[in-house]
């Protein structure tokens, strides 16, 4: 093999490698028990459709786990911090999915509070001994600042961010009841892709 063609590929080989070794998010030992929480706003909590069909119904499905559905419509992250130690903490789950962000865009929350509050709330759930897992408010165009935000603060946490789900939902006319809230398929969708990226710490 030629010299440049081992400089070529040797970049990517590592890379794949440290993919491979990423470590577990913080307290990932604690979500193979306790009760599994989503935490978040109109999408968790399934407006614009059935309670059993909305994600944390079907998470539960997939999982074989309770899984607990702490949606509450309308909440910024403001609202999600003040209501989190008696909705979340106090069940005290093994893993909690946050799903937060878009009506801070949508209300005109400062983003520097914005950030501040989701790093408050990752930092509580793993204080608790939970781990964290947070998904992706964006992918979109004017969410994409959030996108960036939210990885940055999950990294540092080092919690599991579950990246573009969201925003690959909310891109497709099919999966939707209105320009915000998944339809049926949509929040299967959802549920299937946090399965995939949280199943691993489940066993």
């Amino acid at each position: 093999m030629k010299k440049n063609s081992l400089s070529t590929l040797l970049p990517a080989l590592c890379a794949l490698l440290l993919a491979g070794c990423a470590p577990a998010p913080k307290n990932a030992e604690a979500a193979r028990s306790g009760p599994i929480v989503c935490f978040g706003d109109s999408v968790t909590a399934g407006l614009g459709v059935e309670t059993s069909q909305a994600y944390p119904a079907l998470l539960a499905q997939l999982t074989g786990r309770r899984v607990v559905n702490a949606g509450v419509s309308g909440d910024t992250t403001e609202d999600a911090l003040a209501r989190l130690g008696n909705d979340v903490l106090a069940l005290r789950p093994g893993l909690v999915v946050i799903e937060i962000g878009g009506n801070d865009y949508l209300k005109q929350v400062p983003f520097e509070q914005t950030k501040r509050n989701i790093d408050d709330i990752i930092g509580r759930i793993q204080a608790s001994g939970a781990m964290a897992a947070v998904v992706d408010p964006g992918g979109a165009v004017l969410l994409r600042n959030y996108s960036a935000a939210f990885q940055e603060i999950t990294d540092r946490r080092e919690a599991l961010f579950l990246k573009h789900l969201l925003g690959d939902v909310l891109s497709r006319p099919s999966l939707k009841t209105d320009p915000i809230h998944p339809n049926n398929a949509g929040h299967k969708k959802l549920a299937d892709g946090i399965y995939a990226g949280i199943k691993k710490y489940l066993k």
